[in-house]
């Protein structure tokens, strides 16, 4: 009896690790904005269509974001060679590739506003993708 319960108990053990490793990857992206120093990234969502905006002092990217064809629980940027998003839990944005992701918490005192572009961006069916110079004189 003591032998069976051991494996019970090991069995149990297993799948707990299993599931939790799972969970821990399971989230879909939040919409909000999160930040690495003046590194910023928001995700907008209007019905299925996600969205990304990467910007900082020296520019941006608006870009439409779908399901990873290989990686449960990994997304990827239109326009945006091997470079993969996933949402490590709800307060953590995991950016880059796949191999070296960024971690970028999220910031909740930054404002949540759409600008012009992003919502360009969710009103569109097909893939999007905007580049945006920075500086001075730059919108």
């Amino acid at each position: 009896m003591k032998k069976t319960l051991a494996s019970l108990g090991l069995i149990f053990a297993g799948l707990a690790s299993f599931v939790g490793g799972k969970a821990a990857s399971a989230f879909p992206l939040q919409e909000g904005v999160y930040r690495v120093g003046s590194r910023y990234i928001q995700i907008a969502q209007q019905n299925e269509r996600i969205c990304f905006n990467g910007f900082s002092m020296r520019g941006g990217t608006i870009a439409s974001v779908e399901p990873h064809p290989d990686r449960l629980d990994f997304y990827i940027i239109n326009g945006l060679d091997n470079t993969v998003l996933t949402q490590q839990d709800i307060d953590t944005l995991l950016i880059g590739p796949i191999n070296r992701l960024l971690k970028y918490p999220a910031d909740y005192e930054f404002p949540r506003s759409l600008g012009e572009d992003l919502q360009e961006c969710l009103d569109s069916t097909e893939p999007f993708y905007k580049q945006i110079s920075g500086g001075r004189g730059s919108r």
